[in-house]
């Protein structure tokens, strides 16, 4: 698809358009409960190995056999923050070459990072990625009850949730010390333009630090960098007005943060306790998120019609 089809198709928003859709799944793409399509999209990379203990025990022997069906019938499923071909295209218009970065090999794709994750928050509140999918088998209703989740869910593969980064560190970051939160990391990208504190390794890690850093670097020093950052990955919905602080997603996640920053707590449990969210805050980040990444959609839509107008002219 090209980016004049996608913004011009009466059958679709290109708002809440879900680039998994970009695939050559049909089966797919038929699916419209945004439950079950997380579930399927979850289940397309997983394995039979993710259903047993370290011991050789078989656990959610339910949502192991759903998984290998899934595998079977749905063929084609995309990862689609950096294997989307339409979304390819986005990064190529409405970002400078400069920015992007490309993975190795035979690889051309620009790296892509979807910003604000499902899979931990739910993890976070007792459903792991096992046990979501075992879940939805057995009551589905369960999970439709957790509040925002749907809202969240129907739009966590669209424009507003996906931006390039630096070669490498999509992984890192849902490991590091902020656990995928973006607005955690937006915390510690504003401290280190506007106050000279390098905390770049809680967000990937320390073998990442300087390619991040170099990235980061690109848009320029202290308050003129931050702007250009926030402006130039069209983030302002993610932070306060003139571009001033992040906003956390939950009430009291920036102050939760501030207590592993402190670097008193050492077990990686007592670390994650003020990292990560009970239900309650699980829920508020969900309904936050999905407001935020429908503004920021909306921004980068404004920007991709106007270099379409731009090209015309040219």
């Amino acid at each position: 698809m090209e980016i004049k089809e996608y913004l011009e198709n009466p059958k679709q928003d290109p708002i809440t358009y879900d680039f998994t859709n970009d695939c050559t799944c049909e089966k797919y793409k038929e699916k419209t409960d945004v439950l079950e399509r997380y579930i399927i999209y979850t289940c397309a990379f997983k394995q039979d190995s993710d259903f047993y203990t370290k011991a050789g025990k078989v656990i959610y022997n339910e949502a192991k056999k759903y998984a290998a069906d899934v595998r079977e019938k749905y063929i084609g499923i995309i990862d689609a923050d950096s294997q989307s071909e339409l979304l390819q295209k986005i990064y190529q218009m409405l970002w400078e070459v400069n920015i992007v970065s490309k993975y190795n090999g035979n690889c051309v794709n620009i790296c892509g990072d979807t910003l604000n994750s499902v899979r931990t928050a739910l993890k976070s509140i007792g459903y792991t990625s096992n046990l979501s999918i075992q879940t939805f088998i057995t009551s589905a209703n369960t999970l439709k009850s957790i509040k925002g989740l749907e809202e969240f869910l129907s739009v966590y593969h669209t424009i507003g949730n996906f931006m390039p980064i630096p070669k490498g560190c999509n992984k890192p970051r849902g490991e590091g010390a902020t656990k995928d939160f973006w607005d955690l990391a937006l915390k510690i990208i504003y401290e280190y333009y506007y106050l000279g504190i390098n905390n770049i390794v809680k967000i990937v890690g320390k073998g990442k630090v300087k390619d991040y850093k170099e990235w980061l670097d690109k848009f320029g020093k202290e308050q003129e960098g931050w702007k250009n950052f926030i402006k130039r990955n069209y983030l302002e919905p993610f932070v306060e007005s003139d571009y001033g602080k992040p906003i956390e997603l939950w009430d009291g996640h920036f102050a939760q943060f501030e207590k592993l920053l402190e670097g008193k707590e050492k077990t990686k449990k007592a670390e994650e306790s003020y990292v990560l969210p009970n239900k309650e805050q699980a829920e508020q980040y969900f309904e936050n998120a999905h407001k935020k990444i429908l503004e920021r959609g909306g921004l980068m839509l404004a920007a991709l019609v106007e270099k379409l107008n731009e090209n015309k002219g040219e």
